[in-house]
């Protein structure tokens, strides 16, 4: 439960990027973008935390933790990539560009934690 609340928590700091990024004045974005970019950041720590004691499946039948952040990254770089040639039509802004980027990255980050393990 605590892995989905922050894969959930995650999703959230990349909307709140892309939001700020659309709707706040250049300059003053990047710095409040930095918000929560940093509990991004306190929430890949409490990942790091959480499964500093998981151990690897014993076998292929016996999985002992699903990896979500892993298919997570591979959905919003494709939903990303796919999305910067909507962005030269005007469908999408690049607030949501950002947010998948956010998102993409943090995924990653977690997904990479796991696999180690």
């Amino acid at each position: 439960m605590v892995i989905v609340l922050l894969w959930l928590g995650l999703v959230c700091c990349g909307v709140a990027n892309g939001l700020i990024y659309d709707h706040v004045e250049t300059f003053q974005g990047y710095y409040y973008m930095m918000i929560p970019s940093m509990v991004a950041v306190i929430l890949l720590i409490v990942h790091r935390i959480y499964t500093r004691n998981w151990y690897g499946p014993t076998g292929k039948g016996n999985p002992h933790h699903p990896s979500i952040f892993g298919g997570s990254a591979a959905i919003s770089f494709i939903v990303g990539f796919a999305s910067i040639f909507a962005v030269r039509t005007g469908e999408v802004s690049w607030g949501f560009i950002i947010a998948l980027v956010t998102m993409f990255m943090a995924f990653g980050i977690a997904s990479l934690r796991e696999m180690q393990l």
